[in-house]
């Protein structure tokens, strides 16, 4: 458990330095950023959860019942543990699905 835990916060940690290499990156070449946020409504952590808690729902209850086997329970388990490092990082503000990025170069 310890693994998974560290590997977690590495996740994130990487997640981090991504967002700041891009600003880095696009100030180090002569850019200058203008805008950058998310051009969602709604923001994407608490769509992220409450996704996570309903599939996490449905797989325990057809797990139960006997409609999905143990195999595909372990997946979809393992596939709903990254959601976690997603949700802090978009918390943090270092990544979204709508993440927009306006920058100019002045001549």
């Amino acid at each position: 458990m310890h693994a998974v835990h560290a590997a977690r916060r590495h996740l994130v940690s990487i997640v981090r330095v991504c967002g700041r290499v891009i600003r880095q990156e696009l100030e180090a070449t002569g850019f200058r950023i203008l805008r950058r946020e998310t051009l969602s409504k709604a923001p994407q952590e608490r769509l992220l959860a409450a996704e996570k808690r309903r599939v996490g729902w449905f797989v325990k209850i057809f797990y139960t019942i006997g409609l999905v086997p143990q195999h595909l329970k372990d997946l979809l388990d393992q596939m709903t543990k990254g959601t976690d490092a997603c949700i802090k990082a978009q918390q943090l503000k270092l990544i979204a699905g709508d993440m927009v990025t306006v920058a100019v170069k002045p001549l």
